[in-house]
This record gives structure tokens, C-alpha cells and sequence, in this order.
């Protein structure tokens, strides 16, 4: 039975003692005289209003609790906005006043915390790094925008354990070791997702601040994988300029101190002179081409104000005739053949230097008494192709994926007994790269090689 149903019952029963009363004074009227008759109406006229007090109070009181019951379900649903209208009476206002204030207070709680979740999520935002928060028995509690592109987390795995939604052994294993320590965990570990990524992984545990117990822990998965590639490139490049310079040097010195020597005839000294300067030579070349493709590097994009138009066909004849007595040497015969009034707009200085580079390449390299080509045509969607074909041997699979990097070479000992840098195609390829294009290579081995530069049209 509830609080409604006894209200009723206890009204019901004091109507009942009402009639009762009234029936037994009506009864004893009938037998008494006037005066008794008089004070049993007076009595029995009280006896009515107490009644009707009695239950206008229990009235009022009763709708006092439904509308505290009612308030209380509200503030339970979290509608901490309502407020209920006191009644009146000193008691009624008391707890009317005191559930208000408890409301109020609960509200501005709320609201302290919730704008305390959206700074922590926004910090969490802003952070490029990958974070996650997982509880004792690792449970997602909460995960960044990162996370999703690191990791693959949605927001609706929030809740779920770890484990299930992801199959990364080494980053479970990073979770489960973080959990078991109360200082932090740093670790390179590596994720096999999107063709694999070297992370660095930070575990923070999450410690009660009342019981002092270890609840959680924080993880920030930081991608390393282009900082370790750079890493690797800087040092193989430091290590390439270290060793292409070194022989230079060495020989240098080598001949110098054989100069020092006493009793060396004019032709022995000669011959020193010759080696010291052709060595000092390639070393300058090495550095100018080092400074050169540091420029293409760290420039933005191609100057408008620089960019030139230029006859496509006028280009590669200078091209042609700029290395006249190399083609000659080697008996090597170079054809044009140009697109009719094809004039494009580029940094002169830049692609007439890539086309050097790429056509001396093919007057040392190809094989003698061959024909070089040298083409320009335009293609359909806007482009621009140069290009250099040579009628040489070759070049292998294996090789063509590298060529363009920084001191590759095929056959090192033949590119260096031709004066070869090993950074020409490397600045080629930044010098189309420089121009929004690209540079690459068509080969097979007993077929001769084609090298392709391929511009945008402005």
C-alpha cells in the first residue's frame, strides 16, 4: 500500500468517526433539554472543524511530500534547473528551501565538471600525439581525435577492453607493464597497422588521489616513424659526403706530400699538379652540388616573378651544342624532336641545368656511337614531358627505385672516373619537384634508358 492510498484511508476514517458523532448527538437532542441540546450542537459544530482542519492540513502535507518526492525524482534525472515554489509554512519552507539549495548546489557541481571534462578533452584535442586512458582491467575511458588515425579508435569503443579492439602485441604488452608500475614507462615500440609505424610510447599511471591505489593508466603514442627515416637519412647522408670526400682528399694530400719531396723532376711534378687540381676540382663540384640541392630543399615553391618563357626547341639545341665536344669524343649523334612552337614557362637556369645533368648522363654512360634523344612534348590534362633517351644497356629494377637519391650510383667506380658527384639526378629530381612535377626512369637492360621530366603547363 502506498503513501497516496493511506492518505485516503485515514481521511475515510475520520469522516466515518464524523457521522458516528453526529448520529450520537442527533440521538441524545431527541432526549435532552434545550440547554444539553445547545452544547452538544457547539460541541458537535467543533468537532466538524477539527475534522475539516485535520484534513486540510493532512491535504496540505501530503501534496508538500508529492511535490518534494517529485523535485527529488527530477534532480535525480539530472534537471537541476526546476526549483519548488515554497508553500508558506515555516516547516513546508524549511525543506522546500533546503532540497533548493542541495539542487543548486548540485548544479553548479555539474557544471564545474563539465566544463573541467571539455578543457581536458580539448587539451587532449590539440595534442598530435595519440592518447589513451584505460582503467585497471584496461577498458577504453577515453581517447583523443589522434588515436583514430594512429590506431583506428572510434568513440563507441570507449568502454570496451583494449585487447578486443585492437591487435597490436607490442602495445598490449606496453599497456600491461605500464599497469603493473606506479612511475612512468617510455618505450619505442612498433604498431603493424598501416604498413607498420615506429611509435614512441609514454605510460603515466593514474593514481587515486583519497586511497592512493594505481586505477588506470594514460598513454601517449607519439608516430616517430619520418623522424627515425630522417634520422637514418642524415646519417647515411653524413656518412656518404664523408666518404665521397674523403678520396679526394686523401689524394690530395698524397701528392702534395710526394711534392715536398726533393729531386722530383719537372714531369713528376706536372703529373701531381695535374692529380692535385683535377681532385681539388671534383671536391668544389661536390659542394657546389651540395649547396644546390640544400636551395631546392629548403625553397618554397617556384617563384612567380622567375619563372621565363621559353622555346622548347631553342633549349635543347643550346643543350645540344653546349656539350658539342663530349657528344664528339664518344661519337655520339643527339636528335631533336620538339612539339611545333611549344614554348613553356619555367626557372630557365634550373631546367636547363636538370637537362644537363641528364644529358651529360647519357653522353658518358650510354654506349658509343649511339643516338641520344632529346624530346619536349605536351601531354593531355596540362603537362609538360622533357625527355632524355639514351640507346645505352641499361639499367636494372633493383637500381631504378634508388637512382634518384643522394650519392647512389649503378657502377661507383665508373661514375667517379667520370667526374660524377652522385647528387646530379638527386638535384633533377628537386628541381622538378621545385616546378609541382617529377622526375623518373624507364629502363631495361639491353634497351637503353628513357628519363622523363613532367611539369605542369602555366
Amino acid at each position: 500500500m502506498n503513501n497516496r492510498s493511506i492518505h485516503w484511508w485515514s481521511s475515510a476514517f475520520l469522516v466515518f468517526l464524523q457521522i458516528l458523532a453526529g448520529s450520537y448527538l442527533l440521538w441524545k437532542s431527541s432526549q435532552q433539554d434545550l440547554a444539553t441540546t445547545q452544547i452538544l450542537v457547539v460541541l458537535s459544530t467543533l468537532l466538524v472543524l477539527s475534522v475539516i482542519i485535520v484534513l486540510s492540513a493532512n491535504r496540505v502535507q501530503w501534496n508538500m511530500m508529492v511535490r518534494a518526492i517529485d523535485a527529488a525524482r527530477r534532480f535525480g534525472r539530472g534537471d537541476l534547473r526546476d526549483r519548488i515554489q515554497p508553500p508558506g509554512f515555516a516547516d513546508h519552507n524549511k525543506l522546500a528551501n533546503a532540497l533548493n539549495r542541495m539542487a543548486g548546489r548540485l548544479d553548479d557541481r555539474m557544471h564545474d565538471m563539465r566544463a573541467h571534462q571539455l578543457e581536458q578533452q580539448a587539451i587532449m584535442e590539440s595534442i598530435a600525439a595519440a592518447i589513451i586512458a584505460v582503467d585497471h582491467e584496461q577498458h577504453i575511458l577515453n581517447s583523443n581525435e589522434a588515436s583514430s588515425s594512429v590506431l583506428g579508435l572510434l568513440p563507441e569503443d570507449r568502454g570496451r577492453k583494449l585487447g578486443e579492439v585492437l591487435r597490436e602485441p607490442e602495445l598490449l604488452g606496453f599497456v600491461t607493464d605500464g599497469l603493473a608500475r606506479d612511475d612512468d614507462l617510455n618505450r619505442d615500440i612498433r604498431i603493424y597497422r598501416r604498413g607498420g609505424r615506429e611509435i614512441n610510447a609514454i605510460g603515466h599511471p593514474i593514481i587515486d588521489s583519497e586511497s592512493g591505489d594505481r586505477v588506470g593508466l594514460v598513454i601517449m603514442l607519439d608516430d616517430v616513424t619520418r623522424m627515425r627515416k630522417l634520422e637514418s637519412m642524415r646519417t647515411d647522408f653524413a656518412s656518404n659526403v664523408s666518404h665521397e670526400l674523403k678520396t679526394p682528399i686523401t689524394s690530395v694530400r698524397g701528392y702534395a706530400e710526394t711534392m715536398l719531396e726533393e729531386g722530383l723532376d719537372e714531369e713528376t711534378k706536372r703529373h701531381c699538379v695535374e692529380v692535385i687540381y683535377r681532385n681539388t676540382e671534383r671536391i668544389s663540384n661536390i659542394i657546389a652540388d651540395l649547396l644546390e640541392l640544400s636551395n631546392l630543399e629548403h625553397s618554397a615553391e617556384v617563384d612567380p616573378e622567375r619563372l621565363e618563357h621559353v622555346d622548347a626547341e631553342a633549349m635543347l639545341t643550346r643543350m645540344k651544342s653546349l656539350h658539342e665536344d663530349l657528344a664528339s669524343t664518344r661519337d655520339m649523334k643527339t636528335r631533336i624532336d620538339v612539339d611545333q612552337n611549344l614554348v613553356i614557362q619555367v626557372e630557365v637556369r634550373l631546367i636547363e641545368q636538370a637537362l644537363s645533368n641528364l644529358y651529360q648522363n647519357a653522353l658518358r654512360y650510354a654506349t658509343e656511337g649511339t643516338t641520344i634523344t632529346l624530346t619536349a612534348h605536351r601531354l593531355p590534362h596540362r603537362q609538360i614531358e622533357l625527355q632524355v633517351k639514351d640507346e645505352g644497356p641499361g639499367i636494372s629494377s633493383e637500381h631504378q627505385k634508388r637512382l634518384f637519391e643522394r650519392f647512389y650510383r649503378v657502377d661507383r667506380a665508373r661514375s667517379r672516373e667520370m667526374g660524377g658527384t652522385g647528387l646530379g639526378l638527386a638535384i633533377v629530381k628537386h628541381i622538378a619537384l621545385h616546378h609541382g612535377g617529377e622526375a623518373n626512369v624507364s629502363s631495361e637492360v639491353g634497351s637503353g634508358s628513357v628519363f622523363r621530366i613532367l611539369l605542369p603547363e602555366r
